[in-house]
């Protein structure tokens, strides 16, 4: 019965750790399951800007169109 109760505390606990990281990614803060790092690093990507400008704009737009496609699925009738 003890073991239960510990593996449930874990659980939680573990449930709580998520939704904090959530919306600590939410206020951009982290990067946690939902947004990921620009790939192209630190260095590379104000580098490839200069050279490549229409590609930030491309980027933005697919994350744009990333987040709808998530706002709609939230937002679906069940």
């Amino acid at each position: 019965m003890r073991v239960l109760v510990v593996v449930l505390a874990v659980i939680v606990a573990l449930a709580a750790v998520d939704r904090l990281f959530l919306w600590m990614e939410r206020h951009g803060w982290i990067y946690w399951r939902r947004h990921r790092p620009d790939p192209r690093g630190a260095v590379l990507g104000p580098i490839d800007n200069v050279f490549n400008p229409a590609h930030e704009h491309v980027v933005e737009q697919q994350e744009t169109e990333e987040l709808l496609t998530d706002i709609q699925g939230d937002t679906a009738p069940r």
